[in-house]
């Protein structure tokens, strides 16, 4: 067989080397069924991080699991190269236009979206699926491949790190997916649709009470009536209105991340300043003041 690299026949070469272990872990997880147990979500997991660490090649530290609660994302060097989600054993029987196959890439996506990155995968034990969200609204399925096989399929090479950019262009099925529309990535506050985005925290994408302190308003702008309550929630001893933000609603490691989100919007409306002094003289800290005192204590004011 000819390969286009070395790389490629390299990473081939590994694919059929690993591939009996893999299926000799895979038919020690299996073997539950054949006591009359059935094959918990907890047992898949265990199978793909198998056939991950293994025929696929990627290290441990690039398999993140519940990123952001999504199951699994796939980061080399902070790059995310793709969403996988988890299923139970047999879910998607082996057809692309089963509903619960259709249902978990559309859910991949919605994480996916989060963590801006358009390959989705999706796995039941049995096939692993790998799809692609366009920007033309559409959950392209480029790949379906049955791992329960007793030589490694060739078509898994493209679910590797190298092989992941060189997929097939064919497209089994199409999947609608309009993440403008998506209900679950939007949260009702005071009367108003906001997308995921416009709140400075986000916890849990699932767990809409986890989006936390709205700061730009429903088209994306920056919210500037909203914005220093943010600030004040995050920062303020004082808070906002009595409200102040604790480690179980805002974890103390998110809260640069969260101060830059909100500075760089002050700047976005030019009115990110450095303060004539730090704290004010005497009264309550102007909310950009306290900002970019924050910020500088912690040597990320030029980060902005």
């Amino acid at each position: 067989m000819g390969y286009s690299t070395k790389i490629e026949k390299d990473i081939r070469d590994h694919l059929d080397m690993k591939w009996l272990d893999f299926q000799d872990r895979y038919r020690r997880i299996a073997s539950k069924l054949e006591s009359g147990m059935r094959l918990h979500e907890k047992d898949v997991e265990t199978m793909f991080q198998a056939l991950a660490e293994g025929p696929l090649g990627y290290e441990i530290e690039q398999l993140n699991t519940q990123q952001n609660y999504a199951d699994y994302a796939l980061i080399d060097r902070g790059l995310k190269l793709a969403i996988i989600e988890i299923k139970s054993f047999r879910l998607f029987a082996n057809d692309i236009e089963c509903p619960h196959l259709q249902s978990a890439l559309v859910q991949a996506a919605r994480y996916a979206n989060r963590h801006r990155t358009p390959y989705i995968m999706a796995f039941d034990g049995e096939t692993i699926v790998l799809a692609r969200v366009d920007p033309s609204n559409i959950i392209n399925v480029h790949l379906a491949v049955n791992i329960k096989c007793d030589q490694a399929p060739p078509d898994l090479f493209f679910f590797t790190h190298y092989g992941l950019f060189r997929h097939p262009t064919n497209v089994l099925c199409a999947i609608p997916y309009d993440a403008s529309e998506d209900e679950g990535l939007y949260k009702n506050h005071h009367g108003v649709k906001l997308h995921y985005s416009c709140f400075a925290y986000v916890g849990d994408i699932r767990d809409k009470s986890t989006w936390i302190a709205p700061y730009r308003n429903e088209d994306g702008s920056v919210d500037t009536n909203r914005i220093g309550h943010a600030v004040n929630y995050l920062l303020s001893p004082g808070g906002y209105r009595g409200q102040k933000a604790t480690s179980q609603r805002i974890p103390n490691a998110a809260t640069p991340f969260v101060a830059l989100k909100l500075a760089k919007a002050y700047k976005e409306i030019g009115k990110w300043n450095k303060p004539e002094s730090l704290f004010g003289f005497g009264g309550k800290p102007d909310p950009q003041c306290l900002l970019w005192t924050y910020l500088y204590q912690h040597g990320l004011d030029d980060a902005v």
